[in-house]
C-alpha cells in the first residue's frame, strides 16, 4: 500500500511539473484579434465566447454569432458541430460558452473559423 501510495505521489509530481500546453492562442478579448488579424493568418486560434442571436443553418453548415462582452464574430460550423449550442444569449437570457480551437484564416480583417465547438 505505501508503494502505490509513493508512487502515485511521485506522478503527480511529475505530471504537474510538466504541464501540457496548446499550440493555439487563446483569445477571449476579440480587439486583439481583429488588430492583430496579419499576423495571426493562419495560426492557430482558440477563441471563447457566449452563443448570441440564433444559429443561421445553410445547407449542411451554419453560422453562429459569439460575442466577449464588447465585440461579436460570426463561425461556421458543421451542423453536428452548432447543434451542441443549447441556449443562444440575448437580452433576457445567457447563451451557451463556446470554444473554437482551429486555424483561423484572415483576409482584410475579416476572420473564417471552420471547426469543432
Amino acid at each position: 500500500m505505501l508503494k502505490i501510495f509513493k508512487t502515485l505521489i511521485i506522478a503527480l509530481v511529475l505530471i504537474y511539473m510538466f504541464p501540457i500546453s496548446s499550440k493555439a492562442e487563446e483569445y477571449i478579448n476579440y480587439n486583439d484579434l481583429i488588430e492583430n488579424a496579419k499576423a495571426l493568418d493562419g495560426k492557430y486560434i482558440e477563441l471563447k465566447g457566449e452563443a448570441i442571436g440564433e444559429s443561421m443553418r445553410r445547407g449542411s453548415y451554419t453560422w453562429i454569432n459569439i460575442s466577449d462582452g464588447s465585440n461579436a464574430m460570426g463561425i461556421w460550423l458543421t451542423n453536428q458541430e452548432a447543434d451542441k449550442v443549447k441556449t443562444y444569449g440575448s437580452y433576457k437570457f445567457k447563451g451557451d460558452m463556446v470554444k473554437v480551437a482551429e486555424p483561423a484564416v484572415s483576409t482584410a480583417g475579416i476572420w473564417t473559423f471552420m471547426g469543432k465547438a
